[in-house]
């Protein structure tokens, strides 16, 4: 992938997928550092994945928003390139920031390019607690004040991040698949009950469908029917912590509301 035609078409083939499934709005994520290595420019980067996202709202009636992360084998300042350009396609969807890659290089490195990217308007979403255990959480809830953790599960280590998590409203992004396939985990160690009765705001997401032959529909049946939680209550979780304006919230609550959901 290395012209802006390209990173377009890879979002609105996404797109196509998502819509199949039942999917009106989705915060994706994607790694600029990645294509970089392949010769793209950022301007190109980013620019095909906002043409991507305008086309899939016109053609699949999806709601895109943009998450591009920032690999922590990065350095400050590329890191800070990219958080420029995150900054500079926020009117085009892109809506956060997050901080992927080897979570065994802690957050403090990145602690001021992504304060610069909350002060701007966008919600910064770190994966933690995959890798790494509760510790980890805790530097990463305290070096970058995240909006929601993707993956966290192994907050549940600890009590006492559990209760302040619950007390806080950070929210949790789970993927179940990605973590039992990666060994992470394992379906009768896996926390997602005991989180979620806790108070936790956890929702269900996919890691990366591709990578783990996954989609979305396949996750919620596997977490509704192993752990019998309802698919309302995820939902609710997942709008509660969804970076979108009030309008498409109420829009989504809408459709929720004329869904045959029982639970």
């Amino acid at each position: 992938m290395r012209t802006r035609q390209d990173f377009a078409d890879v979002v609105v083939d996404y797109a196509s997928r998502a819509a199949q499934q039942g999917i009106v709005y989705a915060e994706a994520i994607f790694t600029p550092s990645s294509s970089l290595r392949m010769g793209a420019s950022l301007d190109t980067i980013f620019g095909g994945y906002c043409d991507g996202a305008k086309r899939a709202s016109s053609e699949f009636s999806i709601e895109l928003r943009l998450t591009p992360d920032v690999n922590r084998r990065l350095s400050v300042d590329e890191a800070e390139l990219i958080v420029d350009h995150a900054i500079a396609h926020a009117s085009r969807g892109v809506v956060g920031i997050g901080l992927g890659g080897d979570e065994r290089h802690g957050p403090r490195s990145f602690a001021v390019p992504l304060a610069r990217a909350r002060s701007a308007g966008l919600a910064v979403l770190p994966h933690a607690g995959e890798m790494t255990g509760a510790p980890a959480v805790w530097e990463t809830l305290d070096a970058l004040s995240p909006a929601r953790l993707r993956h966290g599960f192994r907050a549940a280590e600890d009590p006492r991040l559990v209760e302040h998590l619950a007390a806080t409203g950070v929210g949790l992004d789970l993927c179940p698949t990605s973590n039992f396939r990666l060994g992470f985990s394992s379906v009768a160690e896996y926390p997602l009950g005991m989180l979620l009765d806790a108070g936790v705001r956890c929702s269900v997401s996919t890691d990366d469908p591709a990578i783990f032959a996954c989609n979305l529909s396949d996750e919620l049946d596997l977490v509704t029917s192993t752990w019998r939680i309802g698919r309302r209550a995820l939902f609710n979780n997942a709008l509660a912590g969804a970076i979108c304006d009030p309008g498409t919230k109420a829009a989504l609550q809408t459709l929720a509301g004329q869904s045959r959901w029982s639970t």
